[in-house]
């Protein structure tokens, strides 16, 4: 329900205003030379033809659809930073991005079981590496990309369930967690 004066004086067209629309976010709709000012709720829109507020039939989709938009981008803000934060292999922090993947397994292909050679990790810390390690942060990388960005993986469930809600309270339900993403360095049984 909007909420309607007929102003006598400007104190009180200012103090309406000031109250319902500074104060409360409510937009304000004026016809100034018959002195009546209207403040419309969220849900309501100006009608020319009613000279009046009528409910937005659109409001409710509109604003569930600016709900999965905003979660849909934070879905994607916090998958990146998932993807960018790296690996952990032996208590080194690696790099996890497709160039780390190809350059690892590309130099693992030019070793012998035997060879060995430094790899800097994310913080140019070294790890005197075999062709094993090399392969193993490889899978390390593969694995948490396919855990976010498989057919199953974290990614594609966030865009569904957001795409799914009916409600709003549906979409704010959802909790975006790239953090607990099992380790896929026990996949390996390597420590």
């Amino acid at each position: 329900m909007s909420y309607y004066l007929n102003y006598q004086s400007e104190k009180e067209r200012i103090d309406f205003i000031v109250n319902y629309n500074h104060n409360n976010g409510y937009q304000i709709h004026e016809i100034m030379e018959e002195n009546k000012i209207w403040a419309l709720l969220p849900n309501e829109i100006w009608d020319e033809g009613q000279n009046g507020p009528i409910v937005d039939s659109t409001y409710e989709q509109r604003m569930l659809d600016q709900a999965k938009n905003n979660k849909l981008a934070e879905n994607i803000k916090k998958r990146d930073e998932r993807l960018n934060a790296g690996i952990m292999y032996k208590n080194i922090l690696f790099d996890s991005d497709t160039d780390q993947k190809v350059n690892l397994i590309a130099m693992a292909s030019f070793m012998s079981d035997d060879d060995t050679i430094i790899w800097l990790g994310k913080d140019n810390q070294p790890l005197n590496c075999t062709k094993e390690d090399l392969l193993n942060i490889g899978n390390l990388i593969v694995q948490l990309t396919s855990a976010i960005w498989g057919s199953n993986g974290l990614n594609q469930y966030y865009i569904s369930a957001i795409n799914d809600c009916t409600t709003i309270v549906q979409v704010n339900n959802i909790v975006i967690d790239y953090d607990n993403i099992q380790n896929p360095l026990l996949l390996l049984n390597n420590n």
